[in-house]
């Protein structure tokens, strides 16, 4: 008899990375034996299903249903399954699957934000009803948990996919910034930084990926500061383009000041060897790894002294740099058969279906792999 897993997660009609991610934990599950999948996403306002439903295409028509949050379709698909997987901290999930006594698995994508607001409130109720959470990053797991870890939390970043091309070092050139164009995201920070930096432009271009509502006054900077020649904007590209984008840069650089929760692309940017720059925001020193120059999130002249020593560090340094960032992959990521484990043990006999039965240590970040 198959174990029926109900996957719930909001969203706003794209596919992004909670929509990967779950979409990626249906596949493993819809290919292992022994299981039932049904992917459930709630509309937000405003929500257009287009892009999401063209990208999902044909295969997953039975599998994967949209519903209004708190409706009587999402409580139909709670009272069919033996084990709901939300994604943050829906309370028109997690309540009536705590009344079902259905166990419960919280992926908490998002810090816990300050004050006291009965949204907020909520949540935090609903975070005690979970059988066990997986917070992605040590950084949102304090927010939650700030004076000690709860005995069910681990922290558990959700890597939907890790390709890992290598181009050779002396192969590489350059800097590059890959993702939304949006405030404190550091693009601007980093422009700045670019323009001050002492370094010869020619030999250490600067690639800039993605697209948003900045995008204007960005390109505005670039004209005014000079620095067409040696600053591209491609805008978005394909998934195998941005691959090999990251792997043929000799340093990715994220230098967000947003209070990042995770932090993506420095993970990816290990993955193909590749050097980091990150800023201390939020979760993107623990997604920069042992390897990456860090330097103070929204400090330009500080930013601008990190691409003076990316660009004039010895061959030597840098690979050694590469390859440890890529080796504690293997410590920082858990491979995705970690989700069907927690399955089997929040619906064990002896687990209790709201709270795990011993404790998870915090030591080092571990990570979801879902190849």
């Amino acid at each position: 008899m198959s174990t029926k897993i109900v996957i719930v997660a909001a969203t706003q009609g794209d596919f992004g990375g909670i929509e990967a991610f779950v979409m990626t934990v249906a596949k493993f599950l819809d290919d292992s034996d022994g299981y039932d999948v049904r992917v459930v996403f709630k509309r937000v306002k405003g929500c257009r299903l287009d892009k999401l439903k063209n990208k999902l295409g044909s295969q997953w028509e039975s599998q994967v249903h949209f519903v209004e949050r708190n409706s009587k379709e999402l409580r139909d698909h709670l009272r069919w399954s033996d084990l709901l997987h939300v994604q943050n901290l829906c309370p028109d999930a997690i309540v009536p699957a705590f009344c079902l006594r259905r166990p419960i698995l919280a992926t908490i994508h998002n810090y816990r934000r300050s004050g006291l607001t009965p949204h907020r409130m909520v949540w935090s109720a609903c975070n005690t009803l979970v059988g066990r959470r997986f917070y992605n990053s040590q950084f949102v797991w304090k927010t939650w948990e700030p004076k000690r870890p709860k005995p069910n939390s681990e922290c558990v970043p959700t890597i939907c996919s890790l390709s890992s091309p290598f181009v050779p070092y002396d192969r590489r050139q350059g800097f590059l910034f890959l993702g939304r164009w949006i405030p404190n995201k550091g693009i601007e920070d980093l422009i700045e930084a670019y323009a001050r930096a002492r370094i010869d432009r020619d030999a250490w271009p600067l690639t800039i990926l993605g697209d948003g509502p900045l995008r204007e006054s960005i390109l505005g900077r670039i004209a005014t500061l000079g620095l067409q020649a040696s600053v591209r904007t491609p805008g978005f590209v394909s998934g195998e383009e941005k691959e090999r984008q990251i792997a043929s840069c000799k340093w990715l650089v994220a230098a967000a000041n947003t209070r990042e929760d995770m932090g993506l692309t420095p993970i990816e940017a290990r993955a193909a060897r590749t050097g980091v720059i990150v800023s201390r925001d939020g979760g993107l020193t623990e997604s920069g790894g042992p390897g990456a120059l860090i330097t103070s999130p929204g400090d330009v002249q500080e930013l601008a002294g990190r691409l003076e020593q990316a660009a004039s560090m010895e061959a030597e340094e840098y690979e050694r740099r590469c390859v440890r960032g890529f080796e504690s992959l293997s410590e920082y990521l858990k491979p995705i058969t970690h989700y069907t484990q927690t399955y089997q043990r929040l619906l064990s006999p002896n687990s209790s279906r709201h709270a795990a039965s011993e404790p998870i240590g915090r030591g080092g970040a571990v990570a979801s792999r879902c190849d």
